[in-house]
């Protein structure tokens, strides 16, 4: 990490910054998929082909 005279690193770049912000968005993506999936409500397909019983509450 470079010193940038101050006798002090850089805590963060601008991508270690970014990287953060994106991986709470990958979270909260997570999340939601995982809240839907346990909620079984189909939202790609309303009967998955290979599991006949998933999502069949129509």
């Amino acid at each position: 990490m470079a010193s940038n005279g101050n006798g002090r690193g850089g805590l963060l770049s601008a991508g270690g910054i970014l990287s953060i912000i994106v991986g709470v968005f990958e979270v909260i993506g997570g999340g939601l998929i995982a809240a839907l999936m346990a909620l079984s409500i189909p939202f790609w397909h309303p009967q998955l082909p290979f599991y006949p019983d998933f999502g069949d509450f129509w």
